[in-house]
């Protein structure tokens, strides 16, 4: 459109001048792949007075059952009668509109269309109402179907969630029903001697279906997460997730039952080796860039305690290596294991990164695991984070 308003009316009389003359307006409108209209606003019910062939194409009418009737002739049932006002609202205000409105052919097929409409001014005064259409219903399809995948994708997530929860459930009862044994054997036998040999091959054998039961669980995901090979990356990126902790898990099960048995354990002496060898295997260029300062007392741990704790640490250590240095950046990663009194061990894992996020603090699967291993051993959890990001866990000695 011209700039100006005389720039406007020289404009459109060139136009009324060369339609009358037949001239390459007339010509260029009539071939355009463009469908348009031209309405007279000074007529009764604003009827159609030009259609060029594009839109006798697009809608299916001949070009005599268009001219006379409203450019509103292909509206129907699933037309959104507050788009007609809008544009009504738009042309009495003197001022042009786009709308995305579904139109009808005559056939009765549906058509998407971006309509724009436009008033042409003569003498300021409105002489026309000027109409094309852009034909997007293909889009329309597209970003339909988009949506129905994508609702279709959640309630895969949503269903497949469910399964990782239910198995959760089966181990959660599983370590529970083993709790109870060990109870029930504590409990009934009475000889001090018979008592510690029973626990010994009892923490044997718990020892052994924990670890079977992690493998068939770790198992059990591969297989879904290969089921979902090359689709739905959420459900794959859940599945991986969880295959990663059961693996942590079973590594550090058996480990520390392999070095140091059934009895207690040298807590300090593991918790600097694991948190070297998590460093280590995480990212080589990240073990370069990150400091780790390990402080640990000398301190000897039953398993039911060591094991929550090492697990706790690995979260902790896992969430800082992934999430606490983005883009390259260089820190340092303190980890503190500390006798504060007769009754109190205190485990602390620091780091002087961005801080934790908002959405990793409330519902996280790595927090929600820490908190159950924490209630487990019957300690304190405390989560700080601000310039950098503070766990600290306190345990009865």
């Amino acid at each position: 459109m011209p700039d100006n308003p005389r720039d406007q009316q020289d404009a459109e009389r060139m136009v009324r001048t060369e339609t009358a003359r037949g001239g390459p307006f007339v010509v260029a409108a009539e071939t355009t792949l463009m469908p348009m209209l031209i309405a007279d606003p000074t007529l009764p019910d604003i009827p159609i007075v030009f259609a060029n062939a594009a839109f006798t194409r697009l809608s299916g009418h001949a070009r005599e059952e268009i001219l006379g009737k409203s450019y509103h002739l292909l509206s129907g049932s699933g037309t959104d009668p507050e788009v007609a006002r809008a544009i009504d609202l738009a042309l009495r205000a003197g001022e042009a509109i786009v709308r995305q409105v579904r139109l009808y052919r005559r056939d009765g097929k549906p058509l998407w269309l971006l309509q724009h409409v436009a008033p042409v001014f003569e003498e300021d005064r409105i002489r026309y109402h000027f109409v094309s259409f852009v034909d997007i219903t293909e889009r329309k399809a597209a970003e339909d179907g988009l949506r129905q995948l994508n609702e279709e994708l959640d309630h895969r997530v949503s269903v497949r969630t469910g399964r990782l929860d239910e198995l959760n459930r089966q181990l959660a009862a599983e370590v529970e029903r083993r709790t109870e044994v060990e109870h029930v054997l504590r409990n009934t036998l009475a000889d001090k001697d018979v008592l510690l040999r029973d626990k010994d091959n009892l923490m044997k054998e718990v020892n052994h279906r924990v670890k079977n039961t992690l493998q068939m669980a770790s198992s059990f995901l591969r297989i879904q997460l290969d089921l979902t090979h090359g689709r739905e990356p959420a459900v794959q990126e859940a599945l991986h997730s969880a295959v990663e902790r059961l693996d942590r898990m079973a590594e550090i099960h058996e480990t520390l039952y392999r070095t140091q048995g059934l009895q207690e354990i040298e807590f300090g002496g593991y918790l600097r080796m694991l948190c070297r060898n998590l460093l280590v295997s995480f990212e080589p260029a990240q073990s370069l860039r990150v400091v780790l300062d390990v402080d640990a007392d000398e301190v000897f741990l039953k398993p039911d305690q060591a094991i929550p704790l090492a697990l706790i640490a690995n979260e902790a250590m896992i969430n800082a290596l992934k999430y606490a240095f983005p883009d390259g950046r260089s820190g340092r990663i303190a980890v503190s294991f500390r006798e504060i009194s007769y009754e109190v061990l205190r485990m602390s894992i620091s780091d002087d990164g961005i801080g934790m996020a908002d959405e990793r603090r409330t519902g996280s699967l790595g927090l929600t695991l820490m908190e159950l291993l924490t209630e487990q051993v019957k300690g304190g959890l405390t989560v700080g984070s601000g310039a950098g990001t503070t766990i600290m866990v306190s345990i009865p000695a």
